[in-house]
Protein backbone atom coordinates (compact mmCIF):
# COMPACT_ATOMS: atom_id res chain seq x y z
CA UNK A 1 0.00 0.00 0.00
CA UNK A 2 1.87 3.43 -0.66
CA UNK A 3 0.92 6.26 1.49
CA UNK A 4 1.53 10.25 0.44
CA UNK A 5 3.98 12.13 3.70
CA UNK A 6 2.57 15.59 3.30
CA UNK A 7 5.64 16.80 4.90
CA UNK A 8 7.47 15.91 1.38
CA UNK A 9 4.73 18.37 -0.45
CA UNK A 10 6.47 22.00 -1.86
CA UNK A 11 5.21 24.20 1.24
CA UNK A 12 5.03 27.23 -1.01
CA UNK A 13 1.99 25.91 -3.91
CA UNK A 14 0.31 28.58 -5.63
CA UNK A 15 -3.08 29.31 -3.70
CA UNK A 16 -6.02 29.85 -5.74
CA UNK A 17 -7.99 33.06 -6.07
CA UNK A 18 -10.56 32.94 -3.81
CA UNK A 19 -14.41 33.99 -5.94
CA UNK A 20 -14.48 37.30 -4.07
CA UNK A 21 -10.66 38.26 -5.72
CA UNK A 22 -12.07 37.67 -8.88
CA UNK A 23 -15.22 39.40 -8.28
CA UNK A 24 -13.02 42.52 -7.47
CA UNK A 25 -11.08 42.20 -10.01
CA UNK A 26 -13.77 41.78 -12.23
CA UNK A 27 -15.48 44.85 -11.21
CA UNK A 28 -12.76 47.15 -10.88
CA UNK A 29 -11.70 45.99 -14.74
CA UNK A 30 -15.75 47.05 -15.13
CA UNK A 31 -15.15 50.78 -13.65
CA UNK A 32 -12.27 51.18 -15.36
CA UNK A 33 -13.77 50.68 -19.17
CA UNK A 34 -16.63 53.19 -17.59
CA UNK A 35 -14.51 55.70 -16.66
CA UNK A 36 -12.39 55.21 -20.01
CA UNK A 37 -15.77 55.37 -22.04
CA UNK A 38 -17.20 58.53 -20.06
CA UNK A 39 -13.37 59.98 -20.53
CA UNK A 40 -13.69 59.54 -24.47
CA UNK A 41 -17.45 60.63 -24.64
CA UNK A 42 -16.67 63.98 -22.87
CA UNK A 43 -13.91 64.66 -25.11
CA UNK A 44 -15.59 63.84 -28.15
CA UNK A 45 -17.96 66.38 -27.13
CA UNK A 46 -14.99 68.84 -27.49
CA UNK A 47 -14.49 71.58 -30.25
CA UNK A 48 -11.89 70.31 -32.35
CA UNK A 49 -9.45 73.50 -32.02
CA UNK A 50 -9.99 72.97 -27.81
CA UNK A 51 -8.60 69.28 -29.12
CA UNK A 52 -5.85 71.03 -30.82
CA UNK A 53 -4.66 73.45 -28.48
CA UNK A 54 -4.40 70.61 -25.87
CA UNK A 55 -2.07 68.23 -28.08
CA UNK A 56 -5.05 66.16 -28.75
CA UNK A 57 -5.73 65.65 -32.69
CA UNK A 58 -9.85 65.29 -32.86
CA UNK A 59 -9.08 61.58 -35.09
CA UNK A 60 -7.47 60.57 -31.68
CA UNK A 61 -10.55 60.22 -29.92
CA UNK A 62 -12.36 58.51 -32.26
CA UNK A 63 -9.71 56.04 -32.99
CA UNK A 64 -9.43 55.64 -29.31
CA UNK A 65 -13.55 55.45 -29.27
CA UNK A 66 -13.40 53.21 -31.31
CA UNK A 67 -10.49 50.75 -29.54
CA UNK A 68 -7.80 51.18 -31.56
CA UNK A 69 -4.66 52.18 -29.70
CA UNK A 70 -2.54 54.15 -32.15
CA UNK A 71 -3.80 57.35 -31.14
CA UNK A 72 -1.57 59.79 -28.76
CA UNK A 73 -4.06 58.51 -26.24
CA UNK A 74 -2.55 55.56 -25.66
CA UNK A 75 1.27 56.96 -26.66
CA UNK A 76 1.37 60.68 -25.67
CA UNK A 77 5.28 60.01 -26.75
CA UNK A 78 4.42 59.74 -30.26
CA UNK A 79 4.90 62.55 -32.63
CA UNK A 80 2.21 64.32 -34.84
CA UNK A 81 2.27 64.71 -38.00
CA UNK A 82 2.24 68.30 -37.96
CA UNK A 83 5.63 68.41 -35.73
Amino acid sequence: MTTIDYNDLPADLPERPSLLAILRSWLGDLKRKRRERLTLLELSRLDNHLLRDMGINPMDVRDAYAGRNSSALFDPIRRHDHE
